[in-house]
């Protein structure tokens, strides 16, 4: 979080996060809030793409229904 707030641009970031769930539940736990502020960091920047990924890759609680919302205002309509 702190090289996301120092400007360190998010996809190099994200190619440092790992993808698979930590098996220690206090470090997955920073996992998934990390990929929510990510998300919502994209969401913001208008990139509803990116944003919508990240939040399914996301448990954090409200990262299903900022999906939703992000497919909402990106005018993804089903």
């Amino acid at each position: 979080r702190q090289r996301f707030d120092l400007g360190e641009p998010l996809e190099e970031l994200l190619a440092g996060l790992p993808g698979e769930p930590y098996a220690n539940p206090w470090l997955e736990g920073r996992r998934v809030k990390l990929l929510f502020q990510f998300a919502q960091h994209c969401e913001k920047q208008r990139d509803f793409d990116l944003a919508q990924r990240l939040y399914r890759q996301s448990s954090h609680p409200g990262a299903r229904l900022r999906a939703i919302r992000s497919l909402e205002r990106g005018e993804r309509f089903a």
